[in-house]
């Protein structure tokens, strides 16, 4: 087991992320610091100890295979591992000393502390290692992150935070069990967190569903043919051209739920649209028409068929009023009856990608032999009868 006071290169060497076993130990440890009703809940619901064993199965499964992959051999993710692990050990030793809800983390440590910690060139070496480790994590993860510049307040923080992190899990290292075990168990667990994301990043192109399966899908289920609609729709554009009522025939025809505001139809009315709201292919050909006009023929969206109608667009082009009639192609997932119903295309790919994913993640499982025991809480034995002492009479 890696010692808590390791180095860097000691951490990237020795530490080993990957988790194949998950026994009554580890529950032990993981239940302990639950809240109390969390707890509760945990040790009542039977499914809910086996949906929560599902998911640590899972999560472990992605670190092992995040591992197979290499992914932990990558330099940056190499160091970040170091820091979770001395980020986690540090925060378990902390909480020892936390007492009341407005405690602050490593509010022990002191500026004197600090200042003696980066009195050691290596230290402040190091720091640089960490804020850089840091910036370029975030960055990885999130694209609108990308080239920012960290200022210099956000680097000393940073650098405050690495020096406290440091000198708390130092202290740490004079610990024995059962700290030394659970925090063992946590710093493996945050690391398996990070590398199933990175696991899912890398793997996301095997469950990714094309628009020509989807296409595909929709044309081998009859069910989801929209051709009736179509013809329905037409029907409806051929009338509005003809010059019936455009707003009675919404109020009569319309499928869109937004039509129908508080009992009170609306003749199909969207009225002060801003450029950029509506769907773009909706949007293009309402602004397509002049006032008055009514689309030459109909529109398709994710949503079905529309029939459009611009009443009016403001002078600088950036509003506008529009009428429609939509005939809905969307559908609702029998699975889930009481959802909302949703575009027959985004209803499919979802399908097709969680079929892809589950599987994708029973093979991963299987794959890296993953054990997760049944949870199998303790509990107090019954307190034996009281003996019953009979008075003797005198």
């Amino acid at each position: 087991m890696l010692a808590f006071g390791s180095t860097f290169a000691e951490a990237q060497v020795v530490s080993r992320p990957c988790l194949k076993k998950f026994g009554q130990r580890e529950w032990t440890i993981l239940v302990k610091d639950l809240d109390v009703q969390k707890k509760k809940q945990l040790l009542d619901d039977p499914e809910q100890r086996r949906t929560q064993a599902d998911g640590i199965r899972q999560l472990l499964a992605l670190a092992c295979e995040a591992e197979s992959l290499g992914i932990t051999k990558e330099k940056l993710v190499a160091l970040e591992l170091t820091n979770i692990r001395s980020e986690t050990i540090a925060v378990d030793y902390d909480r020892r000393f936390k007492k009341g809800a407005d405690y602050v983390p490593f509010s022990r440590i002191s500026d004197a502390q600090i200042a003696a910690f980066y009195s050691n060139p290596a230290k402040v070496a190091e720091s640089e290692i960490f804020v850089n480790v840091k910036v370029e994590t975030v960055q990885a993860s999130n694209p609108d992150m990308a080239g920012r510049v960290i200022t210099d307040d956000e680097k000393k923080e940073a650098k405050t935070l690495f020096a406290k992190i440091k000198i708390s899990e130092k202290a740490a290292a004079v610990l024995g069990e059962p700290f030394r075990s659970a925090a063992e168990l946590k710093v493996r667990m945050q690391q398996a967190q990070y590398l199933a994301r990175l696991a899912s990043e890398s793997l996301a192109n095997e469950i990714s569903v094309s628009n020509a399966e989807v296409a595909e899908y929709i044309a081998e289920h009859p069910e989801l043919d929209t051709s009736v609609k179509k013809v329905t729709a037409e029907k409806l554009l051929a009338r509005a051209k003809a010059g019936e009522d455009f707003a009675k025939l919404a109020d009569e025809f319309t499928q869109d739920p937004g039509n129908d505001r508080e009992g009170k139809k609306n003749g199909g009315l969207y009225a002060d649209v801003p450029v950029g709201v509506m769907v773009p292919s909706f949007e293009k050909a309402a602004l397509a028409l002049e006032p008055g006009q009514i689309s030459p023929g109909l529109v398709e969206s994710d949503f079905g068929y529309h029939v459009i109608k611009l009443e009016k667009k403001t002078a600088d082009g950036q509003k506008y009023d529009v009428r429609h009639i939509l005939i809905a192609t969307t559908v609702k997932d029998p699975e889930n009856p009481g959802g909302r119903e949703v575009p027959a295309t985004v209803w499919v790919r979802s399908k097709l990608e969680t079929e892809r994913d589950e599987a994708l993640l029973d093979r991963i499982v299987f794959e890296n032999q993953i054990v997760v025991e049944d949870y199998k809480p303790v509990t107090a034995a019954a307190a034996p009868p009281k003996r019953v002492v009979k008075k003797r009479l005198k």
